[in-house]
């Protein structure tokens, strides 16, 4: 990433997590802004495991999607791996400003995995 991108990334970070000026926005333009705060620094390494690939907006929906990339589907159970990944997402999402105004005007969180061959793992919705 080069260093205009990382400032304009954290500058945008900052302003969304200590400003309210994103209150009377419409669910519209919150997904929109999102999306455009995270499309100029994905791919990205998001933990050991796992690379935040793309966002995109669909509906009210703002979707995340990732890669396991040290991960083969039929090594996990997708349904125990959502239930446990699940409240670390919420807690994620309302500490983090810019997603939890756009949950606040009824959006939803989709967090979209596949894993190291592309094959879907699970999708996690928050609303």
């Amino acid at each position: 990433m080069d260093l205009a991108t990382y400032v304009k990334f954290f500058l945008g970070n900052l302003s969304s997590q200590f400003t309210r000026k994103d209150d009377a926005k419409t669910l519209e333009q919150l997904l929109v802004e999102a999306k455009q705060y995270w499309d100029p620094v994905l791919p990205r390494k998001a933990d050991a495991d796992t690379r935040l690939d793309s966002v995109e907006i669909s509906g009210n929906q703002f979707v995340m999607n990732s890669t396991l990339f040290t991960v083969d589907k039929e090594e996990l159970d997708p349904d125990e791996f959502a239930s446990v990944l699940k409240p670390i997402l919420v807690a994620e999402a309302h500490r983090r400003k810019r997603l939890s105004r756009i949950l606040a005007k009824g959006g939803c969180l989709t967090y979209r995995y596949v894993d190291m061959n592309g094959e879907p793992v699970t999708d996690i919705t928050i609303s």
